[in-house]
Protein backbone atom coordinates (compact mmCIF):
# COMPACT_ATOMS: atom_id res chain seq x y z
CA UNK A 1 0.00 0.00 0.00
CA UNK A 2 2.64 2.51 1.03
CA UNK A 3 4.77 1.97 -2.06
CA UNK A 4 2.13 2.54 -4.74
CA UNK A 5 -0.26 4.81 -2.83
CA UNK A 6 2.14 7.10 -0.98
CA UNK A 7 5.83 6.66 -1.80
CA UNK A 8 5.62 6.58 -5.61
CA UNK A 9 3.08 9.45 -5.81
CA UNK A 10 5.26 11.54 -3.51
CA UNK A 11 8.32 10.87 -5.68
CA UNK A 12 6.66 11.48 -9.05
CA UNK A 13 4.66 14.56 -8.05
CA UNK A 14 7.68 16.23 -6.46
CA UNK A 15 9.72 15.49 -9.58
CA UNK A 16 7.04 16.92 -11.87
CA UNK A 17 6.62 20.00 -9.66
CA UNK A 18 10.34 20.52 -9.24
CA UNK A 19 10.06 20.47 -5.44
CA UNK A 20 12.10 17.35 -4.72
CA UNK A 21 15.22 17.83 -2.60
CA UNK A 22 18.41 18.03 -4.61
CA UNK A 23 22.07 18.94 -4.36
CA UNK A 24 22.82 22.62 -3.84
CA UNK A 25 24.76 22.68 -7.11
CA UNK A 26 21.83 21.25 -9.09
CA UNK A 27 20.11 23.92 -11.19
CA UNK A 28 16.34 23.36 -11.16
CA UNK A 29 16.02 25.64 -14.17
CA UNK A 30 17.43 22.77 -16.23
CA UNK A 31 14.75 20.33 -15.06
CA UNK A 32 12.82 20.07 -18.32
CA UNK A 33 10.46 17.47 -16.86
CA UNK A 34 9.23 19.77 -14.05
CA UNK A 35 6.23 21.25 -15.85
CA UNK A 36 3.55 21.13 -13.13
CA UNK A 37 4.19 24.65 -11.90
CA UNK A 38 2.29 27.91 -11.75
CA UNK A 39 -1.01 28.02 -13.62
CA UNK A 40 -0.45 24.50 -15.01
CA UNK A 41 -0.46 23.09 -11.47
CA UNK A 42 -3.52 25.12 -10.48
CA UNK A 43 -5.51 24.11 -13.56
CA UNK A 44 -4.58 20.47 -12.95
CA UNK A 45 -6.00 20.72 -9.44
CA UNK A 46 -9.27 22.11 -10.76
CA UNK A 47 -9.56 19.35 -13.36
CA UNK A 48 -8.92 16.69 -10.70
CA UNK A 49 -11.64 18.13 -8.46
CA UNK A 50 -14.11 18.27 -11.37
CA UNK A 51 -13.83 14.51 -11.92
CA UNK A 52 -15.87 14.01 -8.75
CA UNK A 53 -19.23 13.85 -10.53
CA UNK A 54 -17.89 11.21 -12.93
CA UNK A 55 -16.72 8.80 -10.20
CA UNK A 56 -19.51 6.64 -8.70
CA UNK A 57 -19.86 6.27 -4.95
CA UNK A 58 -18.36 2.78 -5.10
CA UNK A 59 -15.02 4.50 -5.74
CA UNK A 60 -15.22 5.84 -2.18
CA UNK A 61 -13.59 9.22 -1.56
CA UNK A 62 -13.11 11.18 -4.80
CA UNK A 63 -9.80 13.04 -5.13
CA UNK A 64 -9.93 16.67 -4.05
CA UNK A 65 -8.16 19.60 -5.69
CA UNK A 66 -4.60 18.31 -5.44
CA UNK A 67 -3.11 21.78 -5.96
CA UNK A 68 -4.92 23.06 -2.86
CA UNK A 69 -5.04 19.97 -0.64
CA UNK A 70 -1.79 18.08 -1.26
CA UNK A 71 -0.37 19.38 2.03
CA UNK A 72 -3.66 19.10 3.92
CA UNK A 73 -4.07 15.39 4.57
CA UNK A 74 -4.42 14.10 1.01
CA UNK A 75 -5.39 10.46 1.55
CA UNK A 76 -3.68 7.39 0.11
CA UNK A 77 -6.87 6.54 -1.80
CA UNK A 78 -6.95 10.03 -3.32
CA UNK A 79 -3.35 9.64 -4.49
CA UNK A 80 -4.29 6.22 -5.87
CA UNK A 81 -7.21 7.51 -7.93
CA UNK A 82 -5.22 10.51 -9.12
CA UNK A 83 -2.10 8.65 -10.20
CA UNK A 84 -3.48 5.33 -11.47
CA UNK A 85 -7.04 6.13 -12.59
CA UNK A 86 -7.54 9.68 -13.88
CA UNK A 87 -3.87 10.67 -14.13
CA UNK A 88 -3.20 9.48 -17.70
CA UNK A 89 -6.07 11.70 -18.88
CA UNK A 90 -5.51 14.87 -16.84
CA UNK A 91 -1.72 14.78 -17.18
CA UNK A 92 -1.78 14.36 -20.96
CA UNK A 93 -0.47 17.56 -22.50
CA UNK A 94 0.73 18.83 -19.14
CA UNK A 95 3.76 16.55 -18.98
CA UNK A 96 6.34 16.26 -21.75
CA UNK A 97 5.43 13.38 -24.08
CA UNK A 98 8.47 11.34 -23.08
CA UNK A 99 7.67 11.73 -19.38
CA UNK A 100 3.96 11.01 -19.91
CA UNK A 101 4.69 7.80 -21.84
CA UNK A 102 7.10 6.64 -19.11
CA UNK A 103 4.46 7.39 -16.48
CA UNK A 104 1.77 5.46 -18.41
CA UNK A 105 4.02 2.39 -18.34
CA UNK A 106 4.05 2.66 -14.54
CA UNK A 107 0.25 2.89 -14.48
CA UNK A 108 -0.06 -0.20 -16.66
CA UNK A 109 2.39 -2.13 -14.48
CA UNK A 110 0.53 -1.24 -11.28
CA UNK A 111 -2.82 -2.20 -12.81
CA UNK A 112 -1.41 -5.58 -13.81
CA UNK A 113 0.03 -6.21 -10.36
CA UNK A 114 -3.21 -5.18 -8.63
CA UNK A 115 -5.68 -6.80 -11.01
CA UNK A 116 -8.76 -8.63 -9.74
CA UNK A 117 -7.23 -12.11 -9.99
CA UNK A 118 -4.65 -12.11 -7.23
CA UNK A 119 -3.39 -14.52 -4.59
CA UNK A 120 -3.91 -14.22 -0.85
CA UNK A 121 -0.18 -13.82 -0.24
CA UNK A 122 -0.16 -10.75 -2.47
CA UNK A 123 -2.86 -8.91 -0.53
CA UNK A 124 -2.45 -10.13 3.04
CA UNK A 125 -0.24 -7.18 4.01
CA UNK A 126 -2.94 -4.67 3.06
CA UNK A 127 -5.47 -6.62 5.13
CA UNK A 128 -3.14 -6.67 8.14
CA UNK A 129 -2.53 -2.92 7.92
CA UNK A 130 -6.26 -2.31 7.73
CA UNK A 131 -6.80 -4.46 10.82
CA UNK A 132 -4.16 -2.47 12.69
CA UNK A 133 -5.97 0.72 11.70
CA UNK A 134 -9.34 -0.63 12.84
CA UNK A 135 -7.97 -1.68 16.22
CA UNK A 136 -6.25 1.68 16.66
CA UNK A 137 -9.58 3.44 16.05
CA UNK A 138 -11.10 1.47 18.94
CA UNK A 139 -8.64 2.81 21.53
CA UNK A 140 -10.56 4.83 24.12
CA UNK A 141 -7.93 5.16 26.87
CA UNK A 142 -5.11 7.44 25.65
CA UNK A 143 -3.46 7.23 29.07
CA UNK A 144 -3.06 3.46 28.77
CA UNK A 145 -3.32 2.71 25.02
CA UNK A 146 -1.47 -0.61 24.83
CA UNK A 147 -3.54 -2.30 27.53
CA UNK A 148 -6.70 -0.93 25.96
CA UNK A 149 -5.59 -2.15 22.52
CA UNK A 150 -4.82 -5.60 23.89
CA UNK A 151 -8.29 -5.88 25.43
CA UNK A 152 -9.93 -4.78 22.19
CA UNK A 153 -7.99 -7.44 20.29
CA UNK A 154 -8.98 -10.10 22.84
CA UNK A 155 -12.64 -9.12 22.57
CA UNK A 156 -12.51 -9.28 18.79
CA UNK A 157 -10.92 -12.74 18.93
CA UNK A 158 -13.60 -13.92 21.37
CA UNK A 159 -16.41 -12.66 19.14
CA UNK A 160 -14.87 -14.35 16.10
CA UNK A 161 -14.52 -17.61 18.04
CA UNK A 162 -18.16 -17.51 19.14
CA UNK A 163 -19.34 -16.89 15.58
CA UNK A 164 -17.25 -19.83 14.41
CA UNK A 165 -18.76 -22.16 17.03
CA UNK A 166 -22.30 -20.77 16.69
CA UNK A 167 -22.79 -19.50 13.13
CA UNK A 168 -26.31 -18.28 13.97
CA UNK A 169 -24.72 -15.50 16.03
CA UNK A 170 -23.37 -13.98 12.83
CA UNK A 171 -26.41 -12.01 11.83
CA UNK A 172 -24.88 -10.43 8.74
CA UNK A 173 -27.44 -10.51 5.94
CA UNK A 174 -27.41 -9.44 2.33
CA UNK A 175 -27.65 -5.82 3.41
CA UNK A 176 -30.84 -5.18 1.45
CA UNK A 177 -33.23 -2.58 2.89
CA UNK A 178 -36.83 -3.59 3.47
CA UNK A 179 -37.97 -1.55 0.46
CA UNK A 180 -35.62 -3.34 -1.97
CA UNK A 181 -36.74 -6.00 -4.44
CA UNK A 182 -34.45 -8.99 -4.90
CA UNK A 183 -34.65 -10.05 -8.55
CA UNK A 184 -32.18 -12.93 -8.29
CA UNK A 185 -28.73 -13.52 -9.65
CA UNK A 186 -27.23 -11.11 -7.15
CA UNK A 187 -29.28 -8.19 -8.51
CA UNK A 188 -31.67 -6.08 -6.45
CA UNK A 189 -33.81 -3.06 -7.28
CA UNK A 190 -33.49 -0.18 -4.83
CA UNK A 191 -35.63 2.88 -4.15
CA UNK A 192 -36.62 5.41 -5.43
CA UNK A 193 -39.36 4.22 -7.74
CA UNK A 194 -42.30 5.64 -9.67
CA UNK A 195 -45.48 6.07 -7.68
CA UNK A 196 -47.53 5.15 -10.73
CA UNK A 197 -46.81 3.09 -13.82
CA UNK A 198 -45.55 4.79 -16.97
CA UNK A 199 -46.02 3.76 -20.58
CA UNK A 200 -42.79 2.84 -22.36
CA UNK A 201 -41.80 4.03 -25.80
CA UNK A 202 -42.43 1.64 -28.68
CA UNK A 203 -38.73 0.79 -28.87
CA UNK A 204 -38.53 0.10 -25.12
CA UNK A 205 -41.67 -1.99 -25.25
CA UNK A 206 -40.41 -4.20 -28.07
CA UNK A 207 -37.07 -4.65 -26.32
CA UNK A 208 -38.88 -5.83 -23.17
CA UNK A 209 -41.18 -8.05 -25.20
CA UNK A 210 -38.27 -9.70 -27.03
CA UNK A 211 -36.55 -10.38 -23.71
CA UNK A 212 -39.70 -11.87 -22.21
CA UNK A 213 -40.26 -14.12 -25.23
CA UNK A 214 -36.73 -15.48 -24.99
CA UNK A 215 -36.49 -15.97 -21.24
CA UNK A 216 -40.09 -16.08 -19.92
CA UNK A 217 -42.29 -17.29 -22.79
CA UNK A 218 -45.12 -18.40 -20.47
CA UNK A 219 -45.26 -15.27 -18.34
CA UNK A 220 -48.62 -13.58 -17.81
CA UNK A 221 -46.94 -10.26 -18.60
CA UNK A 222 -47.31 -10.98 -22.32
CA UNK A 223 -51.01 -10.10 -22.00
CA UNK A 224 -50.17 -6.62 -20.70
CA UNK A 225 -48.54 -5.40 -23.89
CA UNK A 226 -50.64 -2.92 -25.85
CA UNK A 227 -51.26 -3.37 -29.60
CA UNK A 228 -48.49 -0.90 -30.49
CA UNK A 229 -45.98 -2.92 -28.44
CA UNK A 230 -45.79 -0.59 -25.45
CA UNK A 231 -46.31 -1.66 -21.85
CA UNK A 232 -46.81 0.14 -18.55
CA UNK A 233 -43.85 -0.19 -16.18
CA UNK A 234 -42.67 1.24 -12.89
CA UNK A 235 -39.22 2.80 -12.96
CA UNK A 236 -36.73 2.00 -10.21
CA UNK A 237 -33.94 4.48 -9.57
CA UNK A 238 -31.12 2.17 -8.54
CA UNK A 239 -29.92 -1.40 -8.92
CA UNK A 240 -27.44 -3.32 -6.82
CA UNK A 241 -25.09 -5.37 -8.97
CA UNK A 242 -23.72 -8.80 -8.02
CA UNK A 243 -20.35 -7.22 -7.16
CA UNK A 244 -22.02 -4.98 -4.57
CA UNK A 245 -21.80 -1.77 -6.58
CA UNK A 246 -24.85 0.44 -7.04
CA UNK A 247 -25.92 1.59 -10.49
CA UNK A 248 -28.28 4.54 -10.89
CA UNK A 249 -30.53 5.52 -13.75
CA UNK A 250 -30.34 8.82 -15.59
CA UNK A 251 -33.87 9.60 -14.43
CA UNK A 252 -32.72 10.26 -10.85
CA UNK A 253 -29.18 11.43 -11.50
CA UNK A 254 -30.33 14.38 -13.57
CA UNK A 255 -32.30 15.70 -10.60
CA UNK A 256 -29.04 16.53 -8.79
CA UNK A 257 -26.34 18.79 -10.15
CA UNK A 258 -23.64 17.31 -7.91
CA UNK A 259 -24.55 13.64 -8.42
CA UNK A 260 -21.62 11.25 -8.82
CA UNK A 261 -22.53 9.43 -12.03
CA UNK A 262 -23.17 5.73 -11.54
CA UNK A 263 -25.25 4.91 -14.60
CA UNK A 264 -22.38 3.56 -16.70
CA UNK A 265 -22.13 -0.18 -16.10
CA UNK A 266 -20.20 -2.87 -17.92
CA UNK A 267 -22.23 -5.73 -19.37
CA UNK A 268 -20.97 -9.25 -19.90
CA UNK A 269 -22.95 -11.06 -22.58
CA UNK A 270 -22.11 -14.57 -23.77
CA UNK A 271 -18.67 -14.34 -22.20
CA UNK A 272 -17.75 -11.00 -23.77
CA UNK A 273 -17.77 -7.53 -22.22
Amino acid sequence: MHLVSLNIPDLFINLWRGTIECDANDDKQTWWWATLVGDTWKSLGRDVAETRSHLPGSYDRPPRNIAEKINSGYKAWEFWLFLYAIGPAVLYGRLPDQVWEHYCKLVQAVRIVLQHTITLDEVKLWTMERTIRNLTEEIRQPSNPYTNLGQRAVRRAQVNALKLMLPDLDCDDDGLPSTAKDVGGGYALLKFQDRTARTTTVQEGWAIREYMEQHHPNSELHHRFLPDGTICVIHWARIRLPNGQIGRCQWKEEQREDARKARNVQLKLNGTR
